[in-house]
């Protein structure tokens, strides 16, 4: 490998992998009080260290492309302030052989994130709701103080008081609706205490409803208490936890949606796999736009420093970030969805060659 290649190299992965830590460092941090909640529900240290790892390729496909902008941004902004470019130039190197070590590095972090966004993305996006789904049985005191999670009973009222790590659970209040009959029922529990797999109950009361099956006739209630009750915690967990989740379109493989997108049977599933499929690739070629961008409009080679291409380049950066956001809204027009995830990077390929041709020209 050539002395300039080497150089070159080692000065962008250096910026490069220092932008990606930090980028899982905010991510992480922003995500804190969901892995805190999974926390208290996690059976094993494990599980906890697992569910973080999941976290992290959710950030790294958009996480990859800024780090390549700001890494060949500083990388070239640091050989314009050091004349080094200027050398280069002298040596009789111009600014297409300057460049092509890092658009070649450029084209193997877009095959790498590409990869990230069609593989491992889904999949630790499938294991982690797989994981939480999992962890949110072990224990139904747990799941019934934070019920907004994987719940059935959302619109519920439930008043409970826990003690002991959650082992515990004190004037427990249950007034839930049934959606059979449209009608309330009510569970009231003293004192509720989760053995292994086994919750002990007592002083239970429970009001339930039943259908007399004739017209214009009074409420059937039924009404029983209990000093002592036992019963498996599953039972319990069951009724809160709401049914098992599907696969949706963003945890499929590229495999998977592949396959989907050949299905004409079903025109709306064939679209939405066209536009995740488009989505993913954006995030691709966004590797290599960014590096072409940060490149080219860094490089100065002027006595005199301006803002101006720093400016343009924030501008491209925008346009391209602008389609993330504006191709999800589209989703439900799919021919325009796909154009907006893809039109915007050849515009900007476009626009930055002419610029690094002007540049060329000493203009």
């Amino acid at each position: 490998m050539p002395i300039l290649w080497r150089y070159l190299f080692k000065e962008y992965l250096k910026v490069f992998f220092l932008c990606i830590l930090s980028f899982i460092s905010i991510l992480l941090i922003t995500r804190l009080k969901q892995i805190a909640t999974f926390a208290t529900l996690a059976s094993d240290f494990l599980s906890l260290i697992l569910f973080v790892l999941y976290q992290i390729p959710h950030i790294l496909p958009i996480a990859i492309s800024i780090s390549c902008l700001i890494s060949s941004i500083l990388l070239f902004q640091k050989m314009s302030t050091m004349h080094e470019i200027t050398a280069f130039r002298a040596a009789g190197v111009s600014l297409k052989e300057l460049l092509a070590p890092l658009l070649l590095l450029a084209m193997v972090l877009s095959l790498f994130n590409f990869y990230i966004a069609s593989e491992l993305t889904p999949i630790c996006r499938y294991k982690s709701k797989e994981l939480f789904y999992k962890n949110t049985s072990v224990n139904p005191i747990v799941l019934l103080q934070r019920r907004q999670k994987m719940s059935n009973i959302k619109d519920s009222y439930v008043e409970i008081t826990s003690k002991n790590n959650d082992l515990q659970a004190q004037d427990l209040l249950i007034i839930s609706p049934n959606k059979s009959n449209e009608r309330l029922c009510m569970m009231s529990v003293k004192k509720l205490e989760l053995e292994k797999d086994t919750l002990i109950g007592k002083n239970v009361s429970l009001i339930s409803y039943i259908n007399s099956n004739k017209e214009m006739n009074y409420d059937n209630l039924i009404i029983e208490n209990q000093e002592n009750m036992t019963t498996k915690a599953d039972a319990l967990t069951q009724f809160i936890k709401a049914k098992q989740w599907d696969m949706n379109i963003s945890s499929m493989p590229i495999k998977m949606l592949l396959i989907q997108s050949k299905q004409k049977n079903d025109i709306q599933k064939c679209e939405r796999a066209n536009i995740e499929i488009a989505r993913r690739c954006c995030f691709a070629l966004s590797t290599f736009s960014f590096t072409f961008i940060g490149a080219s409009f860094a490089i100065s080679i002027s006595r005199v420093s301006s803002k101006k291409n720093i400016i343009l380049a924030s501008i491209l950066t925008l346009i391209v970030l602008f389609s993330f956001t504006l191709g999800k809204a589209l989703k439900h027009y799919p021919l325009f969805s796909i154009l907006v995830y893809i039109l915007p990077q050849v515009i900007v390929v476009i626009l930055t060659s002419f610029k690094l041709r002007k540049t060329s020209k000493g203009a």
